[in-house]
This record gives structure tokens, sequence and C-alpha cells, in this order.
């Protein structure tokens, strides 16, 4: 859904019964981020002046299994009320009244993103790759520090939970998405690595539940200079072990500088970056090869979702997926720990 695409008059009927009744002159843009969601920066007047706001909605492009706009607008509302470090929720959309599916709108936080233009993500090209060690570092650290403050906050009211409660279910959830896009028989390695998952989940898996991203990487944060303030991109979180959250921010960032001859350089090491999110939550994490491989179930069954979508044969998406060796190779260390 582009821009063009909305109904101005019937989206501007809307906010003014849920936001402000005088609300005038609307105009919808098109922004940047979400998998299966898009994000549109509106603009308009009120009888205090201009005003702006975020609507995000789901798109069509298929990434995200199951994904609902609304229930991410929940999640949204419920974490900021709780002291989350995500923007506020002004008004959602369950009966398709805004914009003929269900929406959220929140506030427009100001702040630059890192880039993530290539497959390479932030270390393919941009300003952050471009700036020296230092600041990288500092951004990096500062992420981390945003991830442990969201993972602090009371997670008993926040409806962020799959069919069955804890990372059990989140592995069911991505078990579920795998098979939404490919037949069983034409994925079985990535079958076999979520089963091994499932089947070796730590004992102390479901202790500490909290608020997790579930897409925790660095292009899914705000900055205020060097300094991250907000999260954002909430379609995959859950409340389960907050351990998968730095799993994956850690294999995300070390399968994608293997994308690019020039990495940034300033990132910390995955034992830096554990023992300081140790520090800060005052949790331990004994098994931090499981919590990687865990993480990076996301990113490889959304790479497959992803290349099916852009016509890859089904026949060949078990190999054709450069994720999957990786994945198994972290699954194997997890095993052997």
């Amino acid at each position: 859904m582009s821009a063009d695409e909305f109904d101005t008059a019937r989206l501007q009927r809307w906010l003014g019964a849920e936001v402000d009744p005088t609300i005038t002159g609307l105009t919808v843009t098109r922004m940047g981020g979400g998998n299966s969601s898009g994000a549109w920066q509106l603009d308009f007047r009120t009888s205090a002046g201009p005003g702006m706001l975020v609507l995000k909605t789901t798109s069509d492009t298929g990434l995200v299994y199951d994904c609902r706009a609304s229930r991410e607008g929940r999640i949204f509302a419920a974490a900021n009320r709780v002291g989350a470090p995500l923007p506020a929720v002004v008004a959602i959309d369950d009966a398709d009244a805004a914009v003929g599916r269900p929406c959220f709108v929140m506030e427009r936080i100001a702040g630059r993103t890192v880039p993530e233009s290539t497959p390479a993500s932030f270390h393919g090209d941009g300003w952050f790759r471009d700036e020296d060690a230092a600041v990288q570092q500092a951004v990096w650290w500062s992420f981390l520090d945003t991830l442990a403050a969201l993972h602090a906050v009371p997670p008993n009211d926040i409806p962020a939970h799959y069919d069955t409660p804890g990372p059990a279910g989140v592995l069911d959830y991505w078990r579920g998405s795998l098979l939404d896009a490919a037949p069983a028989d034409r994925v079985p390695r990535q079958l076999a690595a979520i089963d091994w998952l499932r089947d070796n989940l730590p004992e102390d898996a479901d202790e500490q539940p909290a608020l997790c991203m579930g897409d925790a990487r660095l292009g899914n944060a705000l900055l205020d200079g060097n300094r991250v303030t907000t999260l954002v991109d909430f379609e995959v979180a859950y409340i389960g072990n907050p351990a998968a959250d730095i799993g994956y921010c850690l294999m995300q960032e070390s399968f994608t500088r293997l994308l690019t001859d020039r990495p940034a350089t300033g990132i910390p090491s995955p034992q830096q970056t554990w023992d300081r999110w140790e520090q800060l939550t005052g949790r331990s994490v004994p098994q931090r090869d499981y919590w990687t491989a865990f993480g990076a179930t996301v990113l490889c069954v959304t790479g497959t979702r992803a290349m099916l979508s852009w016509g890859v044969p089904v026949e060949t998406i078990d190999t054709a997926n450069i994720v999957v060796p990786e994945w198994e190779a972290l699954i194997e260390r997890a095993a052997a720990a």
C-alpha cells in the first residue's frame, strides 16, 4: 500500500473521531522501515497548530507470517505505559475504518537511523560504516543499553504472547512461518534446526520472561546524535527469554559483516556484548551459543520467505538460503557446548 492508495478524506475523518476533531489538511508520506508493516508520516493542522503522527499498517510483502498491525500497536501502547523506550500510541484501528485494514497511529519521534540499504546492513554503506571506530562502538553500546532497558520493563500486562508461552511458543511460531511459505519436504534442514532448538531448550529458558523485540537489530533504533533514544519495529515481538534478542543481534551483525569487504571496525566482540548486557540486567546466560542459534531462526526463516517472494524456486530454497549453513554451524556449536 503506497501513500497514494490511501483515501485521505476517509483517514482524516477517522483521525478526527479518534485523535482530534479539528484535524484538517492531512497529507500522507511513505516512510522506510518494517518487514511486513509500512510506516507513513501524517502531517496535518489542528486548532492548536501543525501536527505530525506516524501510521503503521500491513503492506503486501508477506515477509512476516500472520502480521497484524493492531497487535504491534497494542504491544507499543502497553510497553510505553510501563516505561519502555517506544513511541506512545495515539489510536488503534481494528475495524478497518481508517485505511481498510488494521492499523495504529503513534507519536512521531525525531531521530536518524543506521542505514541498511544493502544486504550487508550497516556494514555495507552509509554514515555509520564511514564513522570512526569510537563512534561505532558508542552507538552499539547505546543500542545495547536501550535493549537492556526494554528487557527491564514489567511484561505482565503487555499482550505479546504466542499461543504457547515462552521460547517454545516462539519456535512454534517460526516453524509455522516456515511451513506457511514452503512444504516440509523442501525445507528439511531448516525444520531440523528449529526442532533441535525446540527439543533442547535450556532448563532456565522460561525464567524471568521479558518483552523481546524479536528483530533486535541496530537498524530498528532511532538515534539522537550517537545515542539511541527509541526502539521501533515490534512486528514479531513476544514475551520470552531476552537472551534471544542478544543472540539475534550478534548473529545478524556477524553474518552481515561477511557480505562486505569493508565492514565497520568498532563493533565490540560477542563476549564483550554478552558481558555488558549481563551486567546491565543482572542476568546470567551460561548457554550463549544456544541463544545465538535461537536468534538466527528469525533471520533464516525471514530470508527464506523473502527469497521465495523474489522468485527463488522452492525446490532449491533449503540450499539457496545462505543463512542455513551459518545457522547449522551455530547449532553444532551450541550442541557441543
